[in-house]
């Protein structure tokens, strides 16, 4: 399993995750720049399936299917973002390849992903990095 982590690419992440409650974190969008270099980084191609944990608005999971070819589940602790993620997918045409949980990711079963994605905190990443 590749395992991508935003924080790595971009040096230290000026954001936060987006796995719990509004008032405990805010939400920030991962940018395009970053995205692209995740992807391309992981070399994702059609065979796989990507997890990407705290998934916000679902971008890096579209991008991978749309771009890629990949399948997709984006994993996200706000029903909002998960709602608005279902609308991207549709609007961009990967209904059929991504699907999107509103879930904890530390309670998340992604054991069948061939590529994890997260764009969080570094402190978060340590705290997730045994169940990957």
């Amino acid at each position: 399993m590749r395992v991508l982590l935003g924080a790595l690419l971009c040096g230290a992440v000026i954001g936060a995750p987006v796995f719990a409650p509004a008032d405990e974190v805010p939400y920030i969008q991962t940018p395009s720049n970053v995205v692209d270099a995740m992807l391309a980084i992981a070399e994702v191609g059609p065979k796989d399936y990507l997890v990407d944990l705290g998934s916000g608005d679902g971008r890096i999971v579209i991008a991978a299917a749309k771009q890629y070819g990949a399948r997709g589940l984006g994993i996200d602790y706000d029903q909002s973002l998960i709602a608005e993620s279902r609308v991207n997918a549709a609007r961009a045409g990967v209904s059929d390849r991504v699907r999107f949980l509103q879930q904890d990711i530390f309670l998340a079963d992604f054991h069948d992903a061939t590529v994890v994605t997260m764009y969080l905190l570094p402190e978060v990443n340590l705290e997730i990095r045994p169940q990957i």
